[in-house]
């Protein structure tokens, strides 16, 4: 009875050393879970390249042709209803009291300010012809816009400063190439829409990651108190107007990239 009694004993001390040891890892088993990392990270780099992709000639020369096309229009038109504007004697408030009170942060300016980026998206994301029909979308949302602009001048209700200390440049260069009339529709909102739109139809795990961004852009235009929420709201209107009549009217293929890579494999298989 002793001698069993004393082996139980034992036994209780030393199975947890036999547990602590059973719990360390093998070579093999480690090598197992080096694997398994390699292969998430492969098929993270794979959902990559299926998001982005490096263009090539064709797409950089399209890309190209199609940002100065529209810089022309927007140059031109945004300029000439700057001035236009500018000369008018009686405007529209469209703007509502309580919009006053809405926050000044400066630093908005930075998202604000990356509508520069996210034009750059459509490189990376989509084919010439789509690069084409979001190109002919854009023009022509700045045409109707400008019509707008000319009809409905409706200056800003904010009071506009640049003493804000380390913002203060981004502000100056921003007052100084933007009046206050041109705000309805917010064509900040239209062009934000139309790329964001457009890729996500061809890019669903981007997409996500881009409607978040383009949330942050709306508010941003109100943060700066470069728009009102009805600028905001005509922005958008005038946006899926434009994507539903000009981008989708153009035909294009836009599944997500998971389907399109499957009919890639499949008809190389069949």
């Amino acid at each position: 009875m002793a001698e069993s009694r004393l082996q139980s004993s034992l036994k209780i001390k030393i199975n947890p050393l036999q547990t602590s040891f059973q719990d360390l890892k093998s070579p093999r088993a480690l090598q197992f879970e080096h694997a398994k990392r390699s292969l998430s990270f492969a098929k993270l780099a794979t959902l990559m390249e299926f998001m982005l992709r490096w263009p090539n000639k064709n797409s950089l020369l399209t890309y190209l042709f199609v940002t100065l096309q529209l810089s022309v229009v927007f140059v031109l038109l945004y300029g000439f209803c700057n001035w236009f504007a500018f000369q008018r004697e009686h405007t529209f408030q469209l703007w509502m009291n309580w919009e006053l009170a809405i926050p000044f942060l400066p630093w908005m300016i930075l998202v604000y300010e990356s509508l520069n980026l996210l034009t750059l998206l459509p490189l990376f994301t989509l084919s010439s012809e789509q690069m084409r029909a979001l190109g002919k979308s854009l023009i022509v949302a700045t045409g109707i816009a400008a019509l707008v602009f000319i009809i409905l001048p409706a200056p800003v209700g904010f009071i506009r400063t640049t003493d804000v200390g380390f913002w203060s440049p981004a502000f100056q260069t921003l007052y100084a190439l933007d009046r206050t009339a041109n705000t309805f529709p917010s064509l900040h909102i239209t062009y934000s829409f139309l790329v964001v739109r457009s890729i996500s139809a061809t890019s669903r795990q981007l997409g996500h990651f881009l409607w978040i961004w383009f949330i942050l852009i709306c508010a941003s235009v109100l943060m700066v108190h470069q728009h009102h929420v009805i600028d905001v709201a005509g922005g958008l209107l005038l946006a899926e107007f434009c994507y539903r009549r000009f981008y989708l009217k153009s035909n294009l293929d836009t599944k997500p990239v998971q389907n399109q890579a499957k009919d890639l494999e499949d008809s190389s298989r069949s």
